[in-house]
């Protein structure tokens, strides 16, 4: 990906707490490369699950399409797709801003 920011349109009833979602995003892939680190594949699937679930909600369908990825992989043991995947997640996450 460029290093150019990502805009961002949520839904307007979202505006407020889209800026909280994005924050707890960027710190579920932060813990989804912890349970990596430490082998624990439940929990990076958990977590994946949980964006996976979110990112449609707040116009961010690639967090929910590298979710639902990160979780097949890590249910899979799939170590390498995982570390694929969070390394794009986090990308994303860091250029993204909310208009």
């Amino acid at each position: 990906m460029s290093s150019r920011a990502i805009r961002v349109h949520v839904h307007p009833a979202l505006r407020d707490v889209a800026p909280e979602f994005l924050a707890r995003a960027r710190s579920q892939a932060a813990n989804i490369g912890e349970g990596l680190d430490a082998g624990d594949l439940e929990r990076v699937a958990a977590i994946a699950h949980q964006l996976a679930g979110a990112g449609k909600t707040f116009a961010m369908p690639l967090v929910s399409e590298l979710g639902f990825d990160l979780e097949r992989a890590a249910q899979r043991g799939d170590l390498a797709r995982v570390r694929v995947d969070l390394a794009t997640l986090t990308d994303y996450l860091s250029k993204v801003e909310i208009a």
